[in-house]
């Protein structure tokens, strides 16, 4: 419960009014995005849930890494993400398995550019 009151406290505080620039200001979609990775990184932490961990990471995977605010230290890393999701897999050698094919896609940095939207990479 207290990783899930601590992911609200995070989407308050990116959706507080910012001071910079404009054009340093995250997109509304992309900061409620990276509010709900986050939110779903920590309920399946608090269920031990593999399968919502892996969720997270594909909700922020599919982000660019230049769309993400200044203040991104705080977010959970990729690394951090896939160690969660290996805890919560480790009674299942199926689910880890499955773990660890999403993490080798992942490190392969897929990038898909659609011709009339934006550019998808996982």
């Amino acid at each position: 419960m207290k990783k899930l009151i601590s992911a609200a406290a995070l989407c308050a505080v990116f959706t507080l009014p910012a001071t910079a620039q404009e054009d340093t200001v995250p997109n509304p979609a992309v900061l409620e995005q990276i509010a709900l990775s986050e939110q779903l990184m920590a309920i399946g932490q608090d269920r031990n849930d593999a399968l919502i961990i892996l969720a997270a990471i594909k909700l922020r995977a599919n982000l660019q890494e230049d769309a993400l605010p200044q203040s991104a230290d705080a977010l959970t890393d990729r690394d951090a993400a896939f160690a969660a999701a290996r805890a919560a897999a480790a009674n299942d050698p199926a689910l880890l398995g499955i773990v660890e094919d999403v993490n080798a896609l992942n490190s392969r940095g897929t990038c898909v550019k659609y011709l009339y939207g934006p550019t998808y990479c996982y």
